[in-house]
């Protein structure tokens, strides 16, 4: 009987790392569809680790004035930092002892002038937030000078013409989503990925139907509908043809990079 609840533990522990983004090494990086935050736009993931240091997220504006966005995992505590229009970067540090192997959600918002951090612990849903403010006419980049989003790392060659040091992240993370200029936030999809690992609901992509978005979680059976509106009226959004050329010109050159 025993033996047979130690595969049936082994069992399930494959599961756990087949059904999640893991990030084991310096390597190991995914790549997600730029971001548009105008003055009003969002983002969101969920992350776990053991590890004090590591880079979780970070975006720029392909070196055109030094605008770009990180969140990393530095000493336990989580820091956000930005430069937007060649300005002195900010930063904001917070919650501590984030390394404990526990579900923490971060949430950056911008209102206008102020830009909300939000830290939540899953398991707890107990939250802290930070606000920093900033002036109204510094706006993150464009549609089409953005570069594409990377978790966990980025390629080689990019390191070489960045002016951050990065450490590799450790761990896992899932539901990466945007608030694409004050849009619902709604679940992105890797373009790509140098880990053959994959969320429960990349996987399973059916899962929720046309109408409703998967999102990976814990509990049994690995993943939760969200059926909440999702439409977007705002005129910043581009048609799906300038969508797709502007990601296509992304991606080739990422891989080029590699």
């Amino acid at each position: 009987m025993m033996l047979i609840n130690f595969f049936v533990y082994l069992i399930f522990q494959q599961i756990n790392i087949v059904q999640l983004l893991h990030f084991q090494n310096s390597s190991t990086f995914v790549i997600y569809p730029s971001l548009q935050l105008c003055d009003n736009g969002s983002f969101s993931f969920e992350f776990r680790t053991t590890n004090r240091d590591g880079l979780l997220f970070y975006t720029d504006n392909s070196n055109v004035n030094g605008d770009y966005i990180s969140v990393e995992i530095t000493n336990g505590k989580l820091l956000i930092e930005q430069q937007l229009m060649n300005y002195h970067p900010s930063q904001i540090y917070i919650g501590t002892n984030l390394n404990n192997d526990k579900w923490y959600k971060i949430v950056y918002k911008r209102k206008n002038i102020e830009i909300e951090i939000l830290l939540y612990s899953v398991a707890l849903r107990n939250m802290e937030s930070q606000t920093l403010m900033i002036n109204e006419n510094l706006l993150f980049g464009n549609e089409t000078i953005n570069s594409d989003v990377y978790l966990g790392g980025y390629p080689e060659l990019l390191r070489s013409f960045n002016h951050k040091s990065i450490i590799p992240f450790n761990g896992y993370i899932r539901n990466l989503r945007y608030g694409i200029c004050g849009c619902s936030e709604s679940v992105q999809r890797p373009l790509y990925s140098t880990t053959t690992d994959s969320e429960y609901c990349e996987i399973y992509s059916n899962v929720c139907g046309k109408h409703c978005e998967c999102l990976s979680v814990d509990e049994e059976p690995r993943y939760q509908c969200d059926c909440s509106n999702k439409t977007c009226g705002s005129r910043f959004r581009m048609n799906s043809k300038q969508k797709d050329e502007n990601m296509s010109i992304r991606l080739k050159r990422n891989i080029f990079m590699m």
